[in-house]
């Protein structure tokens, strides 16, 4: 399955976003949708909407068009694009475009559905006064004369974020349905398919590194986030050049560029933060695995003061150095396996407490070299 029908039919919040579109769209609702400046693979959630209305309505049709085709006056296109000659002519400017729409028999709007993309911010205010308009004055004329069906339904989509508030229509901020989280989880899964290189063990460590990575680069940019998961392994080996590649190669679905490149330190603090999140907590464990193992020479250390003039005086409080230091002087007795692992284990983690993050063969080298 291909990343944007991965996200907008896999991600649970992404397929909610879908369906509640199309159930608004078939509740014959005026909708104003907010969307992001990037939504992900946008055409795709149109083609989507499309699919599920022409699958509900065997009745009515969705037509999708572009805002700037309308013109200025929605009005004015409804009236020549739905409405036979002879109601075209009825019309008189005193009349109002609403108020006419509302009373005519003899047009398609009531077999019609209208998705309009991309409406600007100047025409928005008054193309959602105007349905909003039409709707109360619909549903007035149909309680005095016979009309069938439920008249005119239309979607405004825009990226402005204001909400307006017009009664009778549905406001819906994509922005709001579709968090951080969700990018999170689509990155997880299409790591999934991300051919990695190493034992089975390394890989299983790797893969959640590989999601992390892609996180803190990318944030809630989930398209973004698909074209740094390409490079594959490569973006852990080569952080630079992948992250370059990605952003030169590729753009948004919509044709837009990616962000310009990021910086070396945006890079490097990227994966600090990620290997930070993942592999601190790995250390610590390791770490007290150790003591547990070697508890009985551990505890004759305390209590002892560290290099912060702090009292240590349980167990699991002996830091790495330490750990070090006694095993160098005989004050711990370890194989030679335990030592070059206390060494590996000491110098990660000094690295990540002063910001340097760790080259791939040496994260998987701590992998390799457990100290449990």
């Amino acid at each position: 399955m291909t990343d944007d029908l991965f996200w907008w039919q896999q991600i649970p919040s992404a397929a909610r976003c879908v369906a509640r579109v199309t159930q608004e769209i078939c509740a014959h609702h005026m909708v104003l949708l907010h969307i992001p400046e990037h939504l992900p693979w946008k055409e795709t959630f149109r083609n989507l909407v499309e699919e599920g209305v022409h699958a509900r309505e065997d009745r009515r049709s969705l037509r999708c068009i572009e805002a700037m085709d309308v013109g200025t006056s929605l009005g004015d296109y409804l009236l020549h694009h739905f409405c036979k000659p002879a109601v075209q002519d009825g019309f008189r400017p005193s009349y109002g475009y609403d108020s006419y729409l509302a009373g005519c028999q003899d047009t398609t709007l009531g077999t019609s559905y209208l998705y309009l993309k991309e409406v600007e911010a100047d025409v928005l205010p008054a193309w959602a006064a105007f349905l909003s308009r039409y709707r109360e004055k619909f549903l007035a004329t149909k309680k005095q004369v016979h009309l069938p069906g439920d008249g005119f339904a239309c979607l405004l989509e825009t990226t402005a974020e204001e909400p307006l508030a017009e009664k009778g229509l549905i406001e819906i901020f994509l922005a709001d349905e579709l968090t951080a989280y969700d990018s999170v989880v689509f990155s997880a899964f299409r790591a999934g398919d991300v051919q990695l290189y190493g034992t089975p063990d390394i890989v299983t460590y790797l893969r959640p590194y590989l999601v992390e990575v892609v996180t803190q680069l990318a944030g809630r940019d989930t398209e973004l986030a698909a074209a740094l998961l390409q490079q594959g392994q490569a973006l852990l080996e080569t952080p630079m050049e992948a992250v370059s590649l990605a952003l030169e190669a590729g753009r948004y679905s919509d044709g837009a560029p990616f962000p310009a490149c990021f910086s070396e330190d945006a890079v490097h603090r990227a994966f600090w933060t990620a290997q930070v999140r993942l592999l601190f907590p790995y250390l610590e464990e390791q770490r007290i695995a150790f003591l547990e193992r070697h508890a009985e020479e551990a505890k004759r250390l305390l209590p002892y003061e560290n290099g912060n003039h702090e009292t240590v005086s349980d167990l699991p409080s002996i830091e790495i150095g330490k750990i070090y230091y006694e095993i160098g002087r005989g004050g711990l007795q370890a194989s030679e396996r335990e030592r070059d692992a206390v060494a590996l284990h000491r110098s990660a983690r000094n690295d990540l407490a002063h910001l340097k993050p760790l080259a791939l063969d040496v994260l998987k080298a701590v992998y390799q070299q457990p100290l449990a």
